[in-house]
């Protein structure tokens, strides 16, 4: 993915050190680095958990915020037309499939890390699947529902 014409993001994340359970220490800062087509796990809140996702906006879309957009993976395969499916890495437990319905912005301060680079092949299937599920295509003639007939 180095060959990408996109910076890398770069953010600072708070890291606490590893001391008992009790003891509160100060906050360090550490700098996490990832482009688009990285895996990086993102705390999405209390019902999502904490999973891997895969970053596909551009670095820095817009200056005013400081987001990303994400595909999240999931465990839970059921074959559906906005899966992509992958071979499973080393660095995951299970196999899992990329849920494209999950789409979503995230606040780059949710990333805590990032795991690997996505497979090109993959990449490609998740914009083959983005553009069909959001009516991408150039010559498309997006046709927007007529309301109240």
């Amino acid at each position: 993915m180095g060959c990408l014409p996109y910076p890398r993001f770069q953010i600072l994340h708070p890291r606490l050190p590893k001391r008992g359970n009790n003891w509160a220490p100060p906050l360090r800062w550490t700098l996490i680095s990832f482009e688009r087509g990285d895996v990086v796990l993102v705390d999405l809140g209390m019902q999502a958990k904490i999973r891997p996702c895969v970053i596909v906006s551009i670095p820095n879309a817009d200056k005013q915020r400081n987001m990303s957009i994400v595909v999240p993976m999931t465990t839970e395969v059921r074959r559906g037309e906005c899966e992509v499916s992958f071979p499973k890495p080393p660095w995951l437990k299970q196999p899992s499939v990329i849920n494209l319905l999950g789409i979503a912005g995230i606040d780059n301060s949710k990333i805590q890390r990032r795991l690997a680079a996505f497979p090109f092949d993959g990449m490609k299937a998740i914009e083959r699947g983005l553009v069909r599920l959001l009516n991408l295509e150039a010559n498309s003639g997006l046709k927007t529902p007529k309301r109240g007939s």
